[in-house]
């Protein structure tokens, strides 16, 4: 799981955190796949053939962020608001929510913001655009697996 485990130790002393981060830093990471286990024989292969495969990101929990994203912070990417510097700071404050979720979010509730973003892509400002698609960017990584194969499904063969 590497980093990603990292975010789930935060009420731990620091000095057990410095040793647990000592652990990490000598454990060689492997590629996704890379692993190999042992061969089972028998009634114990057929057992471990029958069982239902869990990734490790499936382990690990998700946070519903629906609550978060009321009618306050979604104002703050208007199309009709003229200051640029307040829908910036809407991107921010979602990125914020997103850091306080440990970037491990579900994909419920994401309809209205995500609407509000494909209203604001035709803003002129490109600080304003640069802000938008960084944080679909990081949405699309906090939601996992299921959203990052739609997006290389739909937008690697348009590079």
């Amino acid at each position: 799981m590497g980093e990603s485990i990292r975010a789930f130790l935060n009420n731990i002393k620091d000095s057990t955190l410095k040793l647990v981060d000592e652990e990490f830093s000598k454990v060689t990471v492997l590629p996704k796949g890379a692993f190999k286990g042992k061969q089972m024989k028998g009634e114990a292969a057929i057992e471990m053939a029958s069982a239902p495969v869990a990734s490790l990101d499936d382990v690990l929990p998700r946070e519903n962020i629906e609550k978060h994203l009321n009618a306050k912070v979604l104002k703050l990417f208007d199309p009709a608001g003229k200051d640029w510097k307040v829908k910036v700071k809407g991107c921010e404050t979602v990125e914020q929510i997103l850091k306080d979720a440990k970037m491990r979010i579900k994909p419920d509730g994401l309809g209205e913001l995500m609407d509000v973003l494909a209203k604001g892509m035709k803003e002129s400002n490109k600080a304003v655009i640069k802000a938008y698609f960084t944080l679909l960017g990081q949405l699309a990584e906090a939601c996992g697996e299921p959203i990052s194969i739609y997006r290389k499904k739909c937008f690697v063969p348009m590079l």
